[in-house]
């Protein structure tokens, strides 16, 4: 019980420390956009939430700018850690842990990011088959008859460009979730 009360401590202080930062980088970014009369407003708790199982690959792309990568790659470890040892107590344990948790908002907020988590090596599978599903359905792209058909040959070098990213993203975002599902069961043999 007291090293699930540690593990949910240290998780809940570096989550609440890294909604600070999203606020603080909020805070500026209305700074400047004040001076262009535009103002954009947003929960930091529900941005961080929304952002935490995202895949890196996504995260560091040009759309995103980064935006909570780091942030998530911080949280994730302490977040990781938690669930396991969460998941690997018992009945009674889980029921006086509820009790004994700390209670205020960014708890709150940080049982909305859990929700729907467990068991999370499930909720990981399916992140898995949703990405295997995304690669089997990219096409490849079929080379013209022609030889002299430049312009379809064009298009194709183009489609064909493009369908390597895409499987190459697909295929970071599999990596991320395999590693995750690694030291998931790797932390559950240590238990």
């Amino acid at each position: 019980m007291n090293n699930l009360l540690k593990l949910y401590s240290e998780l809940l202080t570096i989550y609440v420390n890294q909604i600070k930062n999203i606020e603080l980088q909020n805070n500026e970014l209305q700074n400047n956009e004040l001076q262009n009369k535009q103002r954009i407003q947003y929960d930091s708790y529900a941005v961080l939430n929304r952002h935490m199982f995202i895949y890196d690959e996504y995260l560091q792309n040009t759309s995103y700018r980064g935006f909570c990568y780091s942030e998530k790659n911080l949280i994730m470890p302490y977040l990781v850690d938690f669930i396991v040892v969460f998941e690997n107590s018992s009945d009674e344990i889980k029921t006086e842990f509820q009790k004994l948790k700390f209670k205020n908002q960014g708890q709150e907020y940080l049982d909305n990011l859990l929700q729907d988590k467990f068991p999370f090596v499930n909720f990981l599978q399916l992140q898995l088959l949703e990405l295997k599903d995304l690669k089997y359905k990219c096409i490849i792209p079929i080379k013209p008859q022609r030889s002299n058909a430049s312009i379809k040959i064009g298009k194709y070098e183009k489609d064909l460009k493009e369908y390597f990213e895409k499987v190459k993203i697909l295929d970071n975002c599999l990596y991320e979730v395999n590693e995750r599902i690694k030291l998931v069961e790797e932390l559950k043999n240590k238990i």
